[in-house]
């Protein structure tokens, strides 16, 4: 049984030392690439786009909110006009849409946020498969965030060619 076991061992020692020495090869050709996610966030011509469709909607939004609140505005300035028991009945009608105006705002804060989230994790899928794209054409393995490594050498830095491959479509 030790001779089996010594039979296999001095088999697998070569293969094993084989398949190491690939990883170290394949590591050293190709290696770590790292790209500046801020800077490509910045200059994606896609991203732009989304942030300007998210301040539309958060645009349209406070318009609806604005609206409410000028007609809150109004109705208590036409208060002091009013005889005591419309006046009170008049508060009321206020205070709900008051409250009315606050359950909006809520809404709209997670609605804007929730999109928000889903906008970014579009545009992080986009840029993630265009910085795979451009990984696999240099032979990198691995690609990592700039901002996340605490040593960088510039010329492992693959932003230009990810925010090319990112704008190439787009005009």
């Amino acid at each position: 049984m030790k001779t089996i076991l010594i039979f296999l061992a001095a088999l697998l020692l070569p293969v094993t030392a084989g398949v190491l020495r690939a990883e170290e090869e394949s590591t050293l050709t190709g290696g770590i690439a790292w790209i500046d996610l801020p800077r490509v966030m910045k200059e994606y011509r896609r991203a732009e786009e989304v942030v300007a469709e998210f301040e539309k909607d958060k645009a349209a939004r406070e318009a609806e909110v604005q609206k409410l609140v000028a007609e809150i505005d109004r109705m208590e300035d036409e208060l002091l006009l009013l005889r005591e028991e419309v006046r009170k009945a008049r508060e009321a009608e206020i205070m709900k849409k008051k409250l009315s105006v606050n359950a909006m705002i809520e809404e709209a804060e997670r609605e804007l946020s929730r999109q928000s989230m889903i906008r970014q994790g579009r545009l992080l899928e986009e840029i993630s498969a265009a910085a795979e794209t451009v990984a696999r054409r240099k032979g990198y393995p691995f690609v990592f965030r700039g901002e996340v490594m605490l040593v960088r050498d510039p010329s492992r830095e693959i932003t230009d060619e990810v925010i090319a491959e990112l704008n190439r479509d787009r005009k």
